[in-house]
């Protein structure tokens, strides 16, 4: 680890900002820390790790946090454990006792309940070093351009530093436009783009309905007037100064009951749970594959009547129907509302190594 001889500025009764770049696939690994260094971790010591925990305060296992004993959390919501190089940074703002994360410029927190309890006064920082507790170890991995500031950095101060740090390439549309809008319905296409510096995106061709707001986003309605009706070419384009990459497309109106005609196609099984009452899930895609009832609670849905589950022993069975096995092309989608982190929505298949399929709601991870 590296000591530095003086706690730099305070990480509790002021606002401070902390940044760097990290590489670690070590999770517990210690990035920064301010205490004794006796090894014991005690009260108002703090420390930036990758999190090695996963409890409900340092959530994902591999995340960047911070913690200050007694002092509780920002724990940031992407993954920074991954053997890759990040570039992560903290803030406090003591005045609106607010605290934020970014990895790779992005904001994020899964956790910010900081309260900025004052430094001990014989404290110090030390680089790649732990106090001790939370799981954590001195620092394994490589490390650059770690910076500490008395003042809570912007966004876009956060950005800049992220993107100072990245190989100068020239830019690339990442991203693929819908070319399909529905009559009466909102069309959006948010445009992303690789590249250091940034790019900046310019668009041309829009029709009427379409507009684009400067940075990213084309955006707009287009009427039924419009249904049947194509486009003519619009041109996305991004430019940084290292070269230019451009985009060409057309986007179809089409009317929504066409569309919805369209989804019944490929269609093997449809629980729409709008019989109101009985004991039978009917299955409205045409093959038969209608369900049992077993416990769930007939109540109003989304779009018209649904089914209430307790998960416990809540769940209907559709007999005979097999799913799509194999290496087969699918698709599941449905309607839920569940405060639950771990459930499952539908399955098939039997219970042996590589032949169940499971569409569920998982713990860190959503769908």
């Amino acid at each position: 680890y590296v000591d530095i001889p003086s706690g730099v500025t305070e990480f509790g009764r002021s606002d401070f900002s902390v940044a760097v770049w990290v590489k670690t696939s070590t999770n517990g690994a210690a990035v920064l820390a301010k205490s004794d260094g006796d090894g014991t971790w005690e009260r108002h010591e703090k420390k930036f790790y990758v999190s090695n925990s996963g409890d409900s305060r340092q959530k994902p296992v591999g995340s960047a946090v911070l913690v200050g004993n007694n002092c509780d959390y920002i724990s940031g919501s992407e993954v920074v454990g991954d053997g890759e190089w990040h570039h992560v940074a903290w803030t406090w703002d003591t005045g609106t006792k607010r605290g934020r994360a970014y990895v790779d410029s992005r904001e994020g927190v899964t956790l910010a309940n900081y309260n900025g309890g004052a430094d001990n006064a014989r404290d110090k920082l030390r680089i790649g070093f732990t106090p001790g507790g939370e799981r954590t170890i001195n620092f394994i991995g490589l490390m650059d351009d770690l910076r500490v500031y008395n003042r809570v950095l912007l966004a876009e101060e956060v950005k800049a530093l992220h993107d100072a740090g990245l190989v100068p390439q020239p830019p690339s549309i990442t991203s693929k436009p819908p070319e399909v809008a529905y009559a009466d319905a909102l069309y959006k296409y948010t445009v992303a783009a690789e590249g250091n510096p940034a790019a900046k995106i310019t668009v041309k061709g829009l029709p009427a309905w379409l507009t684009f707001d400067g940075r990213d986003t084309i955006s707009g309605t287009p009427s039924k007037g419009k249904v049947g009706v194509a486009t003519a070419s619009i041109t996305v384009t991004a430019t940084n100064g290292l070269g230019t990459d451009a985009q060409r497309f057309r986007i179809k109106a089409l009317s929504v009951a066409r569309a919805l005609r369209a989804l019944t196609q490929g269609l093997v099984g449809w629980w729409k749970f709008d019989e109101g009452r009985g004991n039978v899930a009917k299955d409205s895609s045409g093959k038969g594959h209608h369900g049992a009832i077993v416990g769930g609670r007939r109540v109003k849905g989304k779009i018209s009547a649904g089914l209430a589950f307790d998960g416990v022993d809540d769940y209907v069975e559709a007999t005979g129907c097999k799913g799509v096995l194999g290496t087969k092309p699918r698709t599941a989608s449905a309607w839920i509302k569940t405060t639950d982190s771990d459930a499952t929505i539908v399955s098939w298949g039997s219970d042996t190594t590589g032949n169940k399929w499971v569409f569920r709601v998982q713990n860190d991870d959503g769908i």
